[in-house]
Protein backbone atom coordinates (compact mmCIF):
# COMPACT_ATOMS: atom_id res chain seq x y z
CA UNK A 1 0.00 0.00 0.00
CA UNK A 2 2.82 2.40 0.95
CA UNK A 3 4.32 1.55 -2.65
CA UNK A 4 1.05 2.70 -4.25
CA UNK A 5 0.65 5.78 -2.51
CA UNK A 6 4.15 7.03 -3.16
CA UNK A 7 3.80 6.31 -6.79
CA UNK A 8 0.50 8.28 -7.09
CA UNK A 9 2.13 11.49 -4.86
CA UNK A 10 5.01 11.00 -7.71
CA UNK A 11 2.43 10.83 -10.62
CA UNK A 12 0.54 14.05 -8.88
CA UNK A 13 3.87 15.69 -9.19
CA UNK A 14 4.98 15.54 -12.74
CA UNK A 15 1.18 16.49 -13.61
CA UNK A 16 1.44 19.41 -11.45
CA UNK A 17 4.76 20.43 -13.37
CA UNK A 18 3.47 19.51 -17.17
CA UNK A 19 0.34 21.73 -16.23
CA UNK A 20 2.18 24.69 -14.44
CA UNK A 21 4.31 25.00 -17.77
CA UNK A 22 1.41 25.12 -19.96
CA UNK A 23 -0.44 27.46 -17.97
CA UNK A 24 2.35 29.89 -17.65
CA UNK A 25 3.67 29.46 -21.25
CA UNK A 26 1.42 27.95 -23.68
CA UNK A 27 -2.21 28.88 -22.65
CA UNK A 28 -2.53 32.11 -24.88
CA UNK A 29 -0.43 30.45 -27.67
CA UNK A 30 -2.01 29.21 -30.90
CA UNK A 31 0.17 26.78 -31.12
CA UNK A 32 -2.13 24.00 -30.67
CA UNK A 33 -0.64 20.90 -32.32
CA UNK A 34 2.49 21.32 -30.22
CA UNK A 35 0.13 22.38 -27.07
CA UNK A 36 -1.63 18.55 -27.61
CA UNK A 37 1.56 16.42 -28.12
CA UNK A 38 3.20 18.79 -25.03
CA UNK A 39 0.21 18.04 -22.64
CA UNK A 40 -0.48 14.14 -23.84
CA UNK A 41 3.34 13.77 -23.11
CA UNK A 42 2.73 14.48 -19.59
CA UNK A 43 0.49 12.12 -19.36
CA UNK A 44 2.35 9.24 -20.29
CA UNK A 45 5.29 10.41 -18.26
CA UNK A 46 3.60 10.81 -15.16
CA UNK A 47 2.45 7.29 -15.93
CA UNK A 48 5.48 5.81 -16.42
CA UNK A 49 8.40 7.63 -14.75
CA UNK A 50 7.51 7.41 -11.17
CA UNK A 51 8.10 3.40 -11.68
CA UNK A 52 11.48 3.95 -13.51
CA UNK A 53 14.51 3.93 -11.32
CA UNK A 54 17.95 4.87 -12.12
CA UNK A 55 21.09 2.53 -9.12
CA UNK A 56 23.27 4.87 -7.10
CA UNK A 57 26.18 2.07 -6.07
CA UNK A 58 27.50 2.48 -2.85
CA UNK A 59 31.06 0.65 -2.39
CA UNK A 60 31.49 -0.50 1.29
CA UNK A 61 34.44 -3.20 2.96
CA UNK A 62 33.08 -6.47 2.99
CA UNK A 63 33.63 -6.45 6.93
CA UNK A 64 30.78 -3.82 7.36
CA UNK A 65 28.64 -3.83 4.16
CA UNK A 66 25.65 -5.41 5.96
CA UNK A 67 26.31 -2.77 9.36
CA UNK A 68 25.94 0.18 6.98
CA UNK A 69 22.36 -0.46 6.26
CA UNK A 70 20.65 1.61 8.31
CA UNK A 71 17.05 1.09 9.87
CA UNK A 72 15.30 4.25 9.85
CA UNK A 73 13.17 3.00 12.77
CA UNK A 74 15.90 2.51 14.96
CA UNK A 75 15.63 4.93 18.00
CA UNK A 76 11.91 6.42 17.31
CA UNK A 77 9.20 4.86 19.76
CA UNK A 78 6.77 2.46 18.77
CA UNK A 79 3.36 3.35 18.74
CA UNK A 80 0.77 0.36 17.85
CA UNK A 81 -2.54 2.00 17.18
CA UNK A 82 -5.71 0.89 17.89
CA UNK A 83 -7.14 1.95 14.97
CA UNK A 84 -6.27 1.83 11.60
CA UNK A 85 -7.15 5.07 9.81
CA UNK A 86 -4.71 3.83 7.24
CA UNK A 87 -6.27 1.39 6.41
CA UNK A 88 -9.91 3.06 6.13
CA UNK A 89 -8.19 5.48 3.99
CA UNK A 90 -7.29 2.79 1.67
CA UNK A 91 -10.91 1.25 1.76
CA UNK A 92 -12.69 4.72 0.86
CA UNK A 93 -10.28 4.92 -1.98
CA UNK A 94 -10.42 2.00 -3.57
CA UNK A 95 -13.92 2.47 -2.87
CA UNK A 96 -14.37 5.74 -5.11
CA UNK A 97 -12.03 4.20 -7.72
CA UNK A 98 -14.63 1.86 -7.55
CA UNK A 99 -17.10 4.58 -8.40
CA UNK A 100 -15.39 6.08 -11.02
CA UNK A 101 -14.60 2.98 -12.68
CA UNK A 102 -17.97 2.09 -13.07
CA UNK A 103 -18.97 5.53 -14.32
CA UNK A 104 -16.38 5.14 -17.33
CA UNK A 105 -18.03 1.65 -17.92
CA UNK A 106 -21.66 3.11 -18.10
CA UNK A 107 -20.58 6.02 -19.78
CA UNK A 108 -19.09 3.81 -22.73
CA UNK A 109 -22.44 1.73 -22.98
CA UNK A 110 -24.12 4.69 -23.48
CA UNK A 111 -21.67 5.95 -26.56
CA UNK A 112 -22.02 1.81 -27.94
CA UNK A 113 -25.50 2.41 -27.36
CA UNK A 114 -25.73 5.10 -30.03
CA UNK A 115 -23.55 3.40 -32.22
CA UNK A 116 -26.41 0.59 -32.20
CA UNK A 117 -29.19 1.91 -32.68
CA UNK A 118 -27.83 4.86 -35.02
CA UNK A 119 -28.69 4.51 -38.88
CA UNK A 120 -24.61 4.01 -39.74
CA UNK A 121 -22.97 5.66 -43.19
CA UNK A 122 -19.33 6.40 -44.68
CA UNK A 123 -18.57 9.27 -45.97
CA UNK A 124 -15.02 10.21 -47.11
CA UNK A 125 -13.72 7.63 -44.97
CA UNK A 126 -16.00 9.03 -41.87
CA UNK A 127 -18.51 6.73 -40.03
CA UNK A 128 -21.70 8.84 -39.20
CA UNK A 129 -24.25 7.79 -37.03
CA UNK A 130 -27.88 9.10 -37.34
CA UNK A 131 -29.40 8.79 -34.13
CA UNK A 132 -33.03 9.97 -32.97
CA UNK A 133 -32.09 10.86 -30.12
CA UNK A 134 -32.35 14.16 -28.81
CA UNK A 135 -28.66 14.64 -28.14
CA UNK A 136 -25.69 17.30 -29.36
CA UNK A 137 -23.22 16.36 -31.98
CA UNK A 138 -20.05 14.34 -31.02
CA UNK A 139 -17.16 11.90 -32.30
CA UNK A 140 -15.97 9.21 -30.27
CA UNK A 141 -12.77 7.68 -32.01
CA UNK A 142 -14.21 7.21 -36.00
CA UNK A 143 -17.37 8.05 -35.09
CA UNK A 144 -19.43 10.89 -35.79
CA UNK A 145 -22.59 11.07 -33.78
CA UNK A 146 -25.78 13.19 -33.95
CA UNK A 147 -29.47 14.42 -34.75
CA UNK A 148 -29.93 15.45 -38.37
CA UNK A 149 -32.80 16.84 -37.58
CA UNK A 150 -31.72 19.26 -34.86
CA UNK A 151 -29.36 21.52 -37.24
CA UNK A 152 -30.02 23.19 -40.78
CA UNK A 153 -27.94 21.84 -43.76
CA UNK A 154 -26.08 24.93 -43.46
CA UNK A 155 -25.10 24.57 -39.68
CA UNK A 156 -24.65 20.74 -40.21
CA UNK A 157 -21.99 20.97 -43.14
CA UNK A 158 -20.00 22.88 -40.34
CA UNK A 159 -20.46 20.84 -37.72
CA UNK A 160 -19.43 17.79 -39.38
CA UNK A 161 -16.20 19.55 -40.66
CA UNK A 162 -15.45 20.31 -37.15
CA UNK A 163 -15.95 16.90 -35.67
CA UNK A 164 -14.11 15.35 -38.51
CA UNK A 165 -10.90 17.07 -37.43
CA UNK A 166 -11.41 15.18 -33.87
CA UNK A 167 -11.66 11.96 -36.00
CA UNK A 168 -9.37 12.44 -38.26
CA UNK A 169 -6.38 13.35 -35.37
CA UNK A 170 -8.03 10.43 -32.77
CA UNK A 171 -8.68 12.81 -29.93
CA UNK A 172 -10.77 10.07 -28.16
CA UNK A 173 -7.36 8.70 -27.25
CA UNK A 174 -6.11 11.47 -25.24
CA UNK A 175 -9.30 11.92 -23.35
CA UNK A 176 -10.25 8.38 -22.52
CA UNK A 177 -5.64 8.18 -21.07
CA UNK A 178 -6.95 10.93 -19.30
CA UNK A 179 -9.75 9.20 -17.84
CA UNK A 180 -7.84 6.26 -17.13
CA UNK A 181 -5.44 8.54 -14.92
CA UNK A 182 -8.37 10.19 -13.15
CA UNK A 183 -9.37 6.49 -12.29
CA UNK A 184 -6.38 6.60 -10.12
CA UNK A 185 -6.09 10.51 -9.27
CA UNK A 186 -9.92 11.60 -8.67
CA UNK A 187 -8.30 13.03 -5.34
CA UNK A 188 -5.80 15.17 -7.02
CA UNK A 189 -7.40 18.63 -8.66
CA UNK A 190 -4.72 18.80 -10.90
CA UNK A 191 -5.41 15.81 -12.41
CA UNK A 192 -9.05 17.60 -13.14
CA UNK A 193 -7.63 21.09 -14.36
CA UNK A 194 -5.10 18.73 -16.57
CA UNK A 195 -7.65 16.62 -17.71
CA UNK A 196 -10.09 20.32 -18.68
CA UNK A 197 -6.82 21.58 -20.14
CA UNK A 198 -6.56 19.09 -22.84
CA UNK A 199 -10.09 19.03 -23.87
CA UNK A 200 -10.15 23.01 -24.07
CA UNK A 201 -6.78 22.19 -26.64
CA UNK A 202 -8.44 19.66 -28.30
CA UNK A 203 -11.63 22.12 -29.36
CA UNK A 204 -8.66 24.96 -30.44
CA UNK A 205 -7.30 22.37 -32.91
CA UNK A 206 -10.58 21.23 -34.51
CA UNK A 207 -11.77 24.69 -34.78
CA UNK A 208 -8.69 26.55 -36.47
CA UNK A 209 -7.72 23.44 -38.49
CA UNK A 210 -10.70 23.18 -40.34
CA UNK A 211 -10.90 24.69 -44.28
CA UNK A 212 -14.48 25.04 -43.65
CA UNK A 213 -14.52 27.27 -40.73
CA UNK A 214 -11.99 29.19 -41.56
CA UNK A 215 -13.92 29.89 -44.72
CA UNK A 216 -17.57 30.58 -43.18
CA UNK A 217 -15.58 32.04 -39.66
CA UNK A 218 -18.57 34.15 -38.89
CA UNK A 219 -20.88 32.28 -39.26
CA UNK A 220 -19.45 28.57 -37.93
CA UNK A 221 -19.43 31.73 -34.73
CA UNK A 222 -22.79 32.73 -34.96
CA UNK A 223 -23.46 28.73 -34.60
CA UNK A 224 -21.63 28.96 -31.56
CA UNK A 225 -23.35 31.13 -29.86
CA UNK A 226 -26.83 29.96 -30.77
CA UNK A 227 -25.70 26.76 -29.72
CA UNK A 228 -24.05 27.61 -26.54
CA UNK A 229 -26.80 26.47 -24.19
CA UNK A 230 -25.39 23.57 -22.18
CA UNK A 231 -27.01 20.10 -22.17
CA UNK A 232 -25.79 16.97 -20.06
CA UNK A 233 -22.23 15.87 -21.88
CA UNK A 234 -20.42 12.51 -21.26
CA UNK A 235 -17.01 12.90 -20.25
CA UNK A 236 -15.58 10.10 -22.85
CA UNK A 237 -16.50 12.28 -26.12
CA UNK A 238 -15.64 15.21 -27.69
CA UNK A 239 -18.73 17.21 -27.50
CA UNK A 240 -19.43 20.06 -30.69
CA UNK A 241 -20.72 22.42 -28.28
CA UNK A 242 -19.42 23.01 -24.49
CA UNK A 243 -19.22 26.25 -21.99
CA UNK A 244 -16.13 27.08 -23.87
CA UNK A 245 -17.74 29.08 -26.46
CA UNK A 246 -16.04 32.66 -25.43
CA UNK A 247 -12.36 31.12 -25.88
CA UNK A 248 -13.43 29.29 -28.78
CA UNK A 249 -14.59 32.12 -30.59
CA UNK A 250 -11.34 34.24 -29.41
CA UNK A 251 -8.70 31.79 -30.66
CA UNK A 252 -9.88 31.42 -34.14
CA UNK A 253 -9.19 34.86 -34.51
CA UNK A 254 -6.62 35.14 -32.22
CA UNK A 255 -3.14 35.90 -35.08
CA UNK A 256 -1.21 32.97 -35.06
CA UNK A 257 1.86 32.66 -32.36
CA UNK A 258 5.42 31.88 -33.26
CA UNK A 259 6.49 28.37 -33.14
CA UNK A 260 9.70 29.26 -31.70
CA UNK A 261 7.59 30.04 -28.60
CA UNK A 262 7.29 26.31 -27.92
CA UNK A 263 10.74 26.42 -27.03
CA UNK A 264 9.63 27.63 -23.54
CA UNK A 265 8.86 24.52 -22.69
CA UNK A 266 12.12 23.23 -22.29
CA UNK A 267 12.25 24.86 -18.79
CA UNK A 268 10.31 21.30 -17.60
CA UNK A 269 13.26 19.65 -18.25
CA UNK A 270 15.29 20.71 -15.66
CA UNK A 271 12.72 20.26 -13.26
CA UNK A 272 11.75 16.91 -14.56
CA UNK A 273 15.97 15.70 -13.88
CA UNK A 274 15.26 17.22 -10.21
CA UNK A 275 12.58 15.10 -9.80
CA UNK A 276 13.96 12.28 -11.25
CA UNK A 277 17.49 12.05 -9.44
CA UNK A 278 15.72 13.16 -6.04
CA UNK A 279 13.09 10.60 -5.79
CA UNK A 280 14.08 7.61 -8.24
CA UNK A 281 17.05 6.87 -6.65
CA UNK A 282 17.61 2.76 -5.15
CA UNK A 283 21.16 2.18 -3.83
CA UNK A 284 22.75 -1.06 -4.77
CA UNK A 285 25.43 -1.99 -1.88
CA UNK A 286 28.37 -3.19 -3.36
CA UNK A 287 30.75 -4.92 -0.84
CA UNK A 288 35.15 -5.05 -1.93
CA UNK A 289 37.30 -6.94 0.36
CA UNK A 290 40.78 -6.03 1.72
CA UNK A 291 42.46 -6.17 -1.58
CA UNK A 292 40.45 -3.82 -3.11
CA UNK A 293 38.33 -6.47 -5.18
CA UNK A 294 34.77 -6.72 -5.58
CA UNK A 295 32.87 -9.23 -3.64
CA UNK A 296 31.04 -11.30 -6.18
CA UNK A 297 27.55 -13.39 -5.88
CA UNK A 298 24.13 -12.30 -4.00
CA UNK A 299 24.00 -11.19 -0.44
CA UNK A 300 21.23 -10.46 1.58
CA UNK A 301 21.67 -8.05 4.55
CA UNK A 302 19.27 -7.30 7.30
CA UNK A 303 18.91 -5.57 10.78
CA UNK A 304 16.34 -6.33 13.42
CA UNK A 305 16.43 -4.19 16.30
CA UNK A 306 13.84 -3.10 19.39
CA UNK A 307 11.46 -1.32 17.49
CA UNK A 308 10.89 -4.20 14.74
CA UNK A 309 7.53 -4.87 13.89
CA UNK A 310 5.79 -8.10 13.52
CA UNK A 311 4.94 -7.25 10.29
CA UNK A 312 8.35 -6.22 9.44
CA UNK A 313 9.63 -9.96 10.64
CA UNK A 314 6.61 -11.50 8.32
CA UNK A 315 7.57 -10.04 5.45
CA UNK A 316 11.60 -10.87 6.13
CA UNK A 317 10.49 -14.28 5.88
CA UNK A 318 8.46 -14.40 3.07
CA UNK A 319 11.34 -12.50 1.36
CA UNK A 320 14.21 -14.99 2.37
CA UNK A 321 11.66 -17.88 1.39
CA UNK A 322 11.80 -16.69 -2.48
CA UNK A 323 15.06 -16.77 -2.25
CA UNK A 324 14.94 -20.31 -1.03
CA UNK A 325 16.25 -19.52 2.61
CA UNK A 326 13.92 -20.55 6.16
CA UNK A 327 13.61 -18.10 8.58
CA UNK A 328 12.22 -18.94 12.02
CA UNK A 329 11.70 -16.38 14.68
CA UNK A 330 10.45 -15.73 18.55
CA UNK A 331 9.91 -12.14 20.14
CA UNK A 332 9.20 -11.19 23.30
CA UNK A 333 8.02 -7.42 24.47
CA UNK A 334 8.19 -5.27 27.02
CA UNK A 335 5.39 -3.21 28.04
CA UNK A 336 6.56 -0.34 25.73
CA UNK A 337 6.35 -2.57 22.89
CA UNK A 338 10.02 -3.12 22.52
CA UNK A 339 11.87 -6.58 21.55
CA UNK A 340 14.13 -7.57 24.98
CA UNK A 341 13.88 -11.42 23.56
CA UNK A 342 14.36 -12.74 20.64
CA UNK A 343 15.89 -16.67 18.95
CA UNK A 344 16.74 -16.86 15.75
CA UNK A 345 17.44 -19.84 13.26
CA UNK A 346 18.23 -19.16 9.23
CA UNK A 347 18.73 -22.30 7.26
CA UNK A 348 19.09 -22.88 3.27
CA UNK A 349 21.42 -24.13 0.73
CA UNK A 350 24.18 -21.74 -0.86
CA UNK A 351 24.61 -21.62 -4.81
CA UNK A 352 27.04 -25.08 -4.89
CA UNK A 353 24.47 -26.78 -3.45
CA UNK A 354 25.65 -27.25 0.32
CA UNK A 355 23.67 -26.26 2.86
CA UNK A 356 24.04 -23.83 5.93
CA UNK A 357 22.49 -23.09 9.16
CA UNK A 358 22.95 -20.49 11.55
CA UNK A 359 21.21 -19.87 15.00
CA UNK A 360 20.68 -16.64 17.63
CA UNK A 361 19.84 -16.45 21.22
CA UNK A 362 19.16 -13.13 22.83
CA UNK A 363 17.67 -12.85 26.76
CA UNK A 364 17.72 -9.39 28.20
CA UNK A 365 15.21 -9.37 30.95
CA UNK A 366 13.32 -6.35 30.37
CA UNK A 367 15.98 -4.24 28.29
CA UNK A 368 15.77 -3.83 24.76
CA UNK A 369 17.79 -5.72 22.34
CA UNK A 370 20.55 -4.23 20.94
CA UNK A 371 20.49 -3.58 17.00
CA UNK A 372 20.95 -6.74 15.76
CA UNK A 373 22.53 -7.66 11.85
CA UNK A 374 22.13 -10.79 9.75
CA UNK A 375 23.94 -11.50 6.58
CA UNK A 376 23.84 -14.24 4.43
CA UNK A 377 25.66 -14.72 1.61
CA UNK A 378 24.36 -17.49 -0.67
CA UNK A 379 27.60 -17.66 -3.37
CA UNK A 380 30.02 -18.11 -0.70
CA UNK A 381 27.58 -20.06 1.78
CA UNK A 382 28.34 -17.52 4.98
CA UNK A 383 25.40 -16.61 7.32
CA UNK A 384 26.01 -14.61 10.50
CA UNK A 385 23.89 -13.22 13.20
CA UNK A 386 24.92 -11.04 15.97
CA UNK A 387 24.82 -7.96 17.34
CA UNK A 388 26.42 -5.18 15.81
CA UNK A 389 29.19 -4.98 18.62
CA UNK A 390 29.37 -8.97 18.05
CA UNK A 391 28.76 -9.09 14.67
CA UNK A 392 31.77 -11.27 12.99
CA UNK A 393 32.21 -13.21 16.78
CA UNK A 394 29.07 -15.35 15.63
CA UNK A 395 30.00 -15.57 11.62
CA UNK A 396 29.94 -19.13 10.25
CA UNK A 397 31.64 -20.22 7.22
CA UNK A 398 30.70 -23.48 5.93
CA UNK A 399 31.66 -25.71 2.63
CA UNK A 400 34.28 -23.38 0.88
CA UNK A 401 37.86 -23.76 0.93
CA UNK A 402 37.98 -20.56 -0.66
CA UNK A 403 36.25 -17.57 0.43
CA UNK A 404 36.32 -15.90 4.33
CA UNK A 405 38.38 -17.65 6.96
CA UNK A 406 36.89 -16.36 10.40
CA UNK A 407 39.05 -17.01 13.49
CA UNK A 408 37.34 -18.40 16.88
CA UNK A 409 39.27 -19.49 19.71
CA UNK A 410 37.29 -20.39 22.85
CA UNK A 411 35.52 -17.65 24.66
CA UNK A 412 37.88 -14.64 23.50
CA UNK A 413 37.46 -11.69 22.24
CA UNK A 414 37.58 -11.61 18.54
CA UNK A 415 37.70 -8.66 16.10
CA UNK A 416 38.02 -8.10 12.21
CA UNK A 417 40.80 -5.53 11.44
CA UNK A 418 41.14 -3.79 7.77
CA UNK A 419 43.45 -1.56 6.96
CA UNK A 420 42.84 -0.10 3.67
CA UNK A 421 43.68 3.59 1.71
CA UNK A 422 40.99 5.95 1.44
CA UNK A 423 42.00 9.79 -0.42
CA UNK A 424 46.10 8.58 0.10
CA UNK A 425 45.35 8.15 4.03
CA UNK A 426 45.79 5.04 6.02
CA UNK A 427 41.94 4.02 7.04
CA UNK A 428 41.90 1.54 10.01
CA UNK A 429 38.48 -0.38 10.24
CA UNK A 430 38.10 -2.55 13.84
CA UNK A 431 34.31 -4.35 13.78
CA UNK A 432 33.25 -1.99 11.14
CA UNK A 433 34.37 1.31 13.19
CA UNK A 434 36.98 3.52 12.24
CA UNK A 435 39.69 3.74 14.91
CA UNK A 436 43.44 5.49 15.71
CA UNK A 437 46.34 4.51 14.54
CA UNK A 438 47.32 5.20 17.97
CA UNK A 439 44.53 2.66 19.08
CA UNK A 440 45.37 0.58 16.88
CA UNK A 441 49.02 0.12 18.27
CA UNK A 442 47.15 -0.92 22.11
CA UNK A 443 46.16 -4.38 20.64
CA UNK A 444 47.98 -7.49 20.65
CA UNK A 445 47.30 -9.40 17.99
CA UNK A 446 47.11 -12.87 15.71
CA UNK A 447 47.15 -12.70 12.37
CA UNK A 448 46.66 -15.05 9.85
CA UNK A 449 46.34 -15.04 6.13
CA UNK A 450 43.63 -17.06 4.41
CA UNK A 451 43.14 -17.13 0.51
CA UNK A 452 41.59 -13.83 0.12
CA UNK A 453 40.95 -11.82 3.22
CA UNK A 454 43.00 -11.06 6.32
CA UNK A 455 41.88 -11.29 9.53
CA UNK A 456 43.27 -10.57 12.98
CA UNK A 457 42.64 -11.80 16.57
CA UNK A 458 42.73 -9.87 19.55
CA UNK A 459 44.06 -11.46 22.40
CA UNK A 460 44.35 -8.64 24.92
CA UNK A 461 43.83 -5.07 25.21
CA UNK A 462 47.22 -4.60 27.31
CA UNK A 463 49.52 -1.40 26.09
CA UNK A 464 52.94 -2.79 24.56
CA UNK A 465 54.85 -1.46 21.23
CA UNK A 466 53.93 -4.07 18.19
CA UNK A 467 51.78 -2.65 15.95
CA UNK A 468 50.40 -3.87 12.39
CA UNK A 469 51.13 -1.67 9.54
CA UNK A 470 50.81 -1.68 5.52
CA UNK A 471 53.39 -2.19 3.46
CA UNK A 472 53.55 -0.22 0.57
CA UNK A 473 55.89 -2.19 -0.78
CA UNK A 474 54.51 -5.97 -1.43
CA UNK A 475 50.74 -4.73 -0.20
CA UNK A 476 51.10 -7.20 2.86
CA UNK A 477 51.03 -6.39 6.17
CA UNK A 478 54.50 -7.24 8.33
CA UNK A 479 55.32 -6.21 12.09
CA UNK A 480 57.16 -3.18 13.16
CA UNK A 481 58.35 -1.44 16.71
CA UNK A 482 57.34 1.55 18.14
CA UNK A 483 61.21 1.21 20.11
CA UNK A 484 64.76 1.06 19.05
CA UNK A 485 64.61 -2.26 20.21
CA UNK A 486 63.11 -5.07 17.91
CA UNK A 487 61.11 -8.26 18.24
CA UNK A 488 62.35 -11.57 17.80
CA UNK A 489 61.30 -12.93 14.20
CA UNK A 490 61.04 -16.75 13.53
CA UNK A 491 60.64 -17.92 10.12
CA UNK A 492 59.04 -21.71 9.74
CA UNK A 493 61.15 -22.16 13.50
CA UNK A 494 64.32 -20.83 12.69
CA UNK A 495 65.13 -17.36 13.97
CA UNK A 496 65.63 -14.47 11.81
CA UNK A 497 65.65 -10.96 10.83
CA UNK A 498 63.23 -8.34 10.18
CA UNK A 499 64.81 -7.45 6.29
CA UNK A 500 64.45 -11.19 5.83
CA UNK A 501 60.76 -11.08 6.83
CA UNK A 502 60.52 -7.78 4.36
CA UNK A 503 61.57 -9.50 1.69
CA UNK A 504 58.93 -12.82 1.93
CA UNK A 505 56.47 -12.75 -0.96
CA UNK A 506 53.26 -12.19 0.64
CA UNK A 507 51.52 -15.27 -1.80
CA UNK A 508 53.92 -17.99 0.31
CA UNK A 509 53.17 -16.60 3.77
CA UNK A 510 50.49 -18.67 5.49
CA UNK A 511 50.27 -17.23 9.21
CA UNK A 512 52.27 -14.60 11.31
CA UNK A 513 51.90 -15.39 15.28
CA UNK A 514 52.29 -12.63 17.54
CA UNK A 515 53.27 -12.79 21.16
CA UNK A 516 55.08 -11.01 23.88
CA UNK A 517 54.49 -10.60 28.15
CA UNK A 518 54.63 -13.63 29.70
CA UNK A 519 54.31 -16.15 26.60
CA UNK A 520 57.07 -14.96 24.96
CA UNK A 521 59.44 -14.96 27.82
CA UNK A 522 58.96 -18.76 28.67
CA UNK A 523 59.73 -19.66 24.75
CA UNK A 524 62.51 -17.47 24.13
CA UNK A 525 63.88 -16.38 27.27
CA UNK A 526 65.21 -12.67 27.65
CA UNK A 527 65.54 -11.38 24.58
CA UNK A 528 61.66 -12.43 23.76
CA UNK A 529 61.23 -9.04 26.40
CA UNK A 530 60.68 -7.00 23.03
CA UNK A 531 57.92 -9.59 21.67
CA UNK A 532 58.19 -12.83 19.22
CA UNK A 533 56.69 -12.62 15.78
CA UNK A 534 56.68 -16.54 14.31
CA UNK A 535 56.00 -16.70 10.77
CA UNK A 536 54.75 -19.92 8.95
CA UNK A 537 55.21 -20.11 5.01
CA UNK A 538 53.06 -22.41 3.11
CA UNK A 539 56.04 -25.23 2.13
CA UNK A 540 56.00 -25.69 5.67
Amino acid sequence: METVVIYLLKSACVLFLFLSCYQLFLRKETLFAFNRWFLLFGVIVALFLPLTYYTETVYLPADIGAMSIENSKEGQPFNAPSFSWTFILFNIYILVTLFFAVKLVIELYTVFGYLKTGIRTTTDGYVHIRSTENIKPFSFFNFIIYNPNNHSAEDLELILAHEQVHTRQRHSFDILLMEIVLLTQWFNPIAWLYKRAIMQNLEFLADTQNSVVQKNRKQYQYLLLRQSVDTRNLSIINPFFNSLIKKRIVMINQIPSRKINAFKTLVVLPFLALFFFSFNAKTEYQLYDSAGELVAGKSIELLINKNTTEKELTKMKKDLQKDGIDFTYTVNHNEAKEIVDISIRISGKGANGSTFNNAYNSSNDDQAISPLVIYIDQDQNLVSIGTKGSYHSNSVHIDSDDGQVWINSGDERHRDIRITKKNGKKLIIVDGEEISEEEFEKMDVHMRKGSSKVFIHTDSDDDHDIKVVEDEGNGFFFIDTDGDEEPVYVIDGKESTSKKVKQLDPSEIESIDVSKGEKALERFGEKGKNGVVEITTKKN
